[in-house]
C-alpha cells in the first residue's frame, strides 16, 4: 500500500544489484532526470544524452546513490511486499503489482523526435534560471607562467564568462591570443 516501504530486487543487465529496502525505484530518460529523479537526488543530464538513470526513493541501507546507465542497459525490478506496490508510468498511469511481479525498463525500440526553439547548449543557463540558481562570478585568477595553466585559466575564464569550450578554433585562437599577450608581457 501507498506510504509503506517496499523490497525491489533490482537487475540490470541480468546482473543483480541489489535488494533496495525504500519507497520506490525511478528509471528516467535525460529529459525525465530533471523532474522527479532530480527531486529524489538523482543527476541532471542533458537532453542530447541517451542514458537512463535509475535512482532509489529513501533506500534504508543499501546502495542510495543515483546509477547512470549505458542506453541499451535493461533494468528488471523485481517487488516483494505483503500489501503490493504501484508502478507509475510517467506519473500519468498507476498500475498496481503483487508481490513477486517482475517490471522491465528498457529503451524502446521506437524512436521519439522533439522539435527544439532552441540550441541544446542553452539547456544549462535555462535550468539555472528555472532554479533560480545566480548568474556565475566574474573571474580572477593568479597567472604562475606556465603554459598548462594559461589553458586552465582560460577553460575557466571561458565557461565563467558563460561561453562554452565546444568551439575548438574558437578556443584555440583564445589560447594563442593569451600565450602571446603573456610572452609580450601584457
Amino acid at each position: 500500500s501507498p506510504g509503506r516501504p517496499i523490497y525491489v530486487d533490482v537487475r540490470v543487465d541480468g546482473a543483480r544489484l541489489a535488494n533496495y529496502r525504500c519507497d520506490g525505484i525511478i528509471v528516467s530518460t535525460p529529459t525525465g532526470s530533471t523532474g522527479y529523479s532530480l527531486s529524489a537526488g538523482g543527476p541532471i543530464m542533458a537532453p542530447t544524452e541517451h542514458h537512463l538513470v535509475m535512482t532509489p526513493v529513501s533506500a534504508h541501507l543499501a546502495l542510495a546513490r543515483s546509477l547512470v546507465l549505458q542506453p541499451d542497459s535493461t533494468v528488471d525490478l523485481e517487488v516483494t511486499s505483503d500489501s503490493g506496490a504501484i508502478v507509475s508510468i510517467d506519473g500519468q498511469e498507476e498500475l498496481p503489482v503483487s508481490s513477486g511481479v517482475r517490471v522491465t525498463v528498457r529503451q524502446s525500440e521506437y524512436l521519439t523526435r522533439f522539435v527544439r526553439f532552441k540550441e541544446p547548449q542553452t539547456f544549462y543557463s535555462d535550468l539555472a534560471e528555472k532554479r533560480g540558481l545566480p548568474a556565475p562570478k566574474p573571474f580572477f585568477a593568479h597567472y604562475d607562467g606556465t603554459a598548462g595553466q594559461a589553458v586552465l585559466l582560460l577553460e575557466q575564464a571561458t565557461l565563467a564568462e558563460g561561453g562554452t569550450l565546444d568551439d575548438p578554433a574558437g578556443f584555440v585562437k583564445r589560447i594563442n591570443d593569451l600565450m602571446l599577450a603573456l610572452s609580450a608581457g601584457k
